[in-house]
């Protein structure tokens, strides 16, 4: 099993039907409760997109209680978090009491959250093509972002997944969120121990089937080796000790995941547009625009229009895609860098849905394959950059340089080969 569940807004219908409508079938959505809630007859739409295409389509449901984290002006300012304080039964005064919203205090509404939570999780059905009923496969319990190891919030999160097994049917499997933020990560042996608390839950309890990892403030392409490896081991040991279904919250690092044995990967649907970070030069003001960006399986990443056509005029054949986008363009225009001009944000959403997919598949299980492709990906980066180093592009009155970061191809590499001795 190697899934792709992409984590679904309510923006994103047009993407999804675009996918769809070039013969992409999706593994299933990863939806956030309060945007299914607040959007429900768009996302209903979605999902029932979707599930024609693949009546297997694995259907989740995020709970997203870490809002109930927010600080109080955050909190405040979407309407769709509403819907996360009714399922705490939180109301008026409370909302703009910070007292409401300590973990002592959140620990009292444990028990009404998961009760709704369950209420609201049975009405959760949607039709296929042959209108046969389909809900969510998995109840996540709620769950909090902890501070550091074994502290209020992670015990909170713990005891959610203890209650939810006295809530839930039986026949609803549970799957457990694990939270885990920097000051866990950077330790191996605080790894460790979530590992074991883990591993504990499931000999207690005969209703968890599963695991979704959630690293929380991880940027994939700049953090330390030792961050990403410590999600590898997390990931793999639980897979290694209780071989259930692992989902993980993750980019185009959940290759890596992939590899050593987790199960399906979610992230969003590559957006369109992004705000741009080319490398500054010193003095020039940060670039305060939007520009296209394409996902670029030789390089494991997205990458900015005008760097994606320098690259591909540079080094053509690194450019095999055969997803329909681009194989539609082929046909008239034989050299990449013409035709990726022309993609729009669907175009490239096709693409990346096209990748994520393909690369899941081909990764799952077999880090040597990754190791591989990550190697000839860091040597193609390098013999550019050296090739490019001195060179720009302009913008207005700026100018921005035209090589292409391959420093989070060398993290993955090592943390590869680390797991692989």
């Amino acid at each position: 099993m190697a899934l792709f569940l992409p984590k679904v807004i309510q923006r994103e219908k047009t993407k999804i039907r675009m996918i769809l409508e070039k013969g992409i079938t999706l593994d299933g959505l990863v939806i956030d409760y309060h945007i299914l809630k607040h959007f429900w007859k768009v996302i209903n739409g979605i999902i029932t997109l979707v599930l024609r295409k693949n009546k297997e389509a694995k259907i989740l449901v995020n709970p997203r209680t870490d809002v109930l984290q927010l600080e109080k002006e955050i909190r405040a300012s979407r309407k769709t978090f509403e819907h996360i304080f009714k399922i705490a039964e939180i109301y008026g005064a409370e909302i703009k009491s910070d007292k409401t919203f300590e973990p002592s205090y959140l620990e009292k509404r444990l028990d009404i959250m998961i009760k709704n939570l369950v209420q609201t999780h049975k009405t959760l059905c949607f039709e296929d093509l042959e209108g046969a009923i389909k809900c969510p496969e998995f109840f996540i319990p709620p769950y909090f972002v902890p501070g550091d190891y074994d502290d209020e919030w992670y015990k909170l999160t713990l005891n959610s997944i203890v209650l939810s097994e006295e809530k839930v049917s039986k026949t609803l499997p549970i799957l457990a969120p694990i939270v885990v933020s920097k000051p866990i990560l950077k330790h191996t042996s605080k790894v460790r121990m979530v590992v074991n608390d883990y591993i504990q839950l499931l000999k207690t309890m005969d209703n968890i089937k599963g695991y979704v990892i959630i690293p929380y403030g991880v940027n994939e392409y700049s953090e330390s080796g030792t961050i990403l490896s410590n999600i590898v081991l997390l990931a793999s040991q639980l897979k290694k000790e209780t071989n259930d279904f692992i989902l993980a919250f993750t980019g185009e690092f959940g290759n890596v995941l992939a590899a050593f044995g987790v199960d399906a990967v979610s992230s969003g649907i590559c957006w369109g547009r992004n705000p741009a970070e080319p490398t500054i030069l010193e003095g020039i003001m940060p670039l305060a625009r939007t520009e296209e960006q394409l996902y670029i399986h030789a390089i494991f990443r997205k990458t900015y229009l005008d760097k994606t056509i320098k690259l591909l005029t540079e080094k053509p054949e690194i450019y095999q895609c055969d997803c329909p986008v681009c194989s539609h363009h082929r046909k008239t225009m034989p050299k990449p860098s013409d035709f990726v001009q022309l993609m729009d944000t669907n175009d490239v959403s096709v693409h990346y849905a096209y990748w994520r997919i393909k690369e899941l598949k081909m990764y799952h299980n077999n880090p040597d394959a990754l190791l591989k492709d990550l190697e000839a990906g860091y040597k193609i980066l390098k013999e550019y950059n050296e090739k490019v180093r001195e060179e720009y592009f302009f913008l207005g009155k700026g100018r921005y340089r035209l090589t292409i970061s391959n420093a989070h191809l060398k993290t993955w590499i090592n943390v590869v080969r680390d797991h692989l001795r």
